[in-house]
């Protein structure tokens, strides 16, 4: 497989992983354990399957770890954490390092808003999980696909 098809698979795993994931969330209001755990599986076979498992498990740690710590420090719900290391393995190393990155600037973000909240003594409101890893994650494939086209 080329670069640019490993990316197109990658995105489209990262795709279908998200659409659940969000319909779940929004149904439910939590992300089933399967979602996550298909996606790592699904990860790590298609980086398996392109040559490319080493880069699966690199994501997946790569966004699993942070993931698992804002979790034990009660900043993520454990649903959400567990889509991570599955989005990780989706995404390689590429993807999950810019979607690591555009989600520290986009936390720092939150971070200063959260204090403009306080201020105000307004409580802040609920944001379901799925849709926010969403946009991060996106910018992770689109990332790796722009990657794999310009080499």
């Amino acid at each position: 497989m080329t670069d640019v098809e490993i990316a197109l698979f990658r995105a489209g795993l990262v795709a279908i992983g998200l659409l659940t994931s969000v319909e779940f969330e929004k149904r439910t209001g939590e992300i089933p354990n399967l979602v996550p755990l298909v996606a790592i599986v699904a990860g790590i076979a298609a980086g398996a399957y392109a040559g490319t498992a080493l880069a699966s498990l690199a994501g997946l740690a790569i966004l699993g770890l942070p993931a698992i710590l804002a979790y034990t420090r009660e900043a993520l719900r454990p649903d959400a954490a567990k889509l991570a290391l599955g989005l990780g393995a989706c995404l390689g190393t590429e993807g999950a390092l810019v979607t690591l990155v555009f989600g520290a600037i986009w936390v720092n973000a939150l971070a200063g808003r959260k204090a403009e909240w306080k201020k105000l003594h307004k409580p802040m409101p609920r944001i379901d999980a799925a849709p926010r890893i969403a946009v991060l994650a996106t910018m992770g494939a689109g990332s790796s696909l722009a990657y794999a086209l310009a080499t």
